[in-house]
């Protein structure tokens, strides 16, 4: 019979090399002392709220590491396979999501919203493109002008579409833009009543699964997900003190509602690389500006904002919700690709992406980027609240 003392140290020695080999994983693809590691260290320091970053550039990975505590009460350092709510990086899903319905035959772009979504009733009858919803182009109003999507209540995208409907447009769709959660909730019901499924399910079914990416899922109040981050967000008032984050309802799912990790969203940008989701075509669309029936340009594709950085042509987007806060930043043509997961909202991780981006292209005056964050980017591109 094996003596529990022979267990114990077998057990012990188990763990050890374990502990050792990712210890020795980690320090290998995370440089210390760098010129950005450096700079995510001041963003995000050691004591406050986590973030985690992954920096790849034509096919290496430049860094990947965990900043700061994913659980400040506990001092609990955060680590680089914590899940995060991705706000309106589900966005992104969303548009994919409806382009390969496209591709399939089951929608044009050229629909009017209300032939896939009829429970949609606008104040007005203009026809409404299913472009113009994924551009934000559409002048859909804002749910949260009716709709109070905080609390804790289980609520599906259905209670939002009753809250706008009868409502009056912003604008006559097509002329002008305006960034609308609310839009991209009728794109989830367009998902969802032309697929008989649901939002979730039809995001399981034909992304997350082939992709693998099998640390993804929803966010819900109540369901416990292993690995996710705590949330906290500064005070509005005290805008330097941390307090926990309110909570938000479900609901807003098809706008803001995946869980995620830089591993998982890393298998999402290859499949996206590589065309195996959407055409090049459609791709190329996603990423490309829309223009407005003026001839002005919305800087802003289907799903991302289509930008520049310097003389290279980005494609980016953020995600802000209370307790969370996220960027994703790609320059397809230099194949670089930054992701910054963090569970602070209001920390402003596209400011700390162009910084990045700008150190490794040598880009020495980011200074018009970095104004449009601020300005313009940063209060648009999220998720509001």
């Amino acid at each position: 019979m094996i003596s529990k003392l022979y267990l114990l140290s077998a057990l012990l020695l188990f763990l050890t090399t374990s502990t050792a080999l990712e210890a020795q994983q980690l320090q290998e693809e995370t440089p210390t002392n760098h010129p950005l590691d450096q700079l995510i260290n001041k963003h995000y320091p050691a004591d406050g709220g986590g973030a985690t970053v992954l920096i790849q550039h034509k096919g290496k990975t430049l860094l990947k590491k965990a900043y700061g505590q994913i659980n400040i009460e506990y001092n609990v350092p955060a680590q680089t396979d914590m899940k995060f709510r991705t706000g309106s990086l589900t966005k992104q899903f969303t548009a994919v999501s409806i382009l390969m319905l496209n591709e399939q035959n089951k929608l044009r772009l050229s629909d009017d919203i209300r032939q896939h979504v009829p429970e949609y009733k606008p104040e007005s009858q203009k026809p409404i493109t299913i472009q113009q919803l994924l551009g934000h182009t559409a002048g859909i109003p804002a749910y949260e002008n009716y709709y109070d999507h905080h609390g804790t209540e289980r609520v599906t995208m259905d209670s939002i579409v009753t809250a706008i409907n009868h409502k009056p447009l912003d604008f006559e769709p097509g002329t002008n833009w305006k960034y609308s959660n609310s839009a991209y909730i009728l794109l989830g019901k367009v998902i969802e009543n032309i697929s008989r499924q649901s939002y979730q399910d039809f995001l399981q079914t034909h992304i997350f699964d082939p992709l693998r990416m099998k640390e993804s899922s929803f966010y819900d109040f109540y369901t416990i997900v292993p690995g996710l981050s705590k949330g906290y967000e500064y005070d509005e008032v005290d805008t330097d003190k941390l307090i926990h984050a309110k909570a938000v309802k479900p609901g807003t799912v098809a706008a803001g509602g995946i869980i995620s990790t830089l591993d998982d969203l890393a298998k999402w940008y290859d499949a996206l690389a590589s065309n195996r989701l959407i055409t090049k075509e459609n791709k190329r669309k996603a990423f490309t500006s829309q223009t407005l029936k003026d001839g002005r340009e919305t800087r802003y594709g289907l799903g991302w904002w289509a930008a520049t950085l310097g003389n290279y042509a980005t494609a980016e987007h953020g995600g802000n919700n209370h307790g969370t806060e996220a960027y994703a930043l790609l320059l397809p043509g230099e194949n670089l690709r930054i992701i910054i997961l963090s569970n602070i909202n209001r920390s402003h991780p596209g400011i700390l992406a162009v910084k990045l981006a700008s150190v490794i292209l040598d880009i020495s005056s980011p200074l018009e980027q970095l104004t449009s964050l601020n300005s313009s980017t940063l209060s648009r591109n999220i998720h509001p609240l």
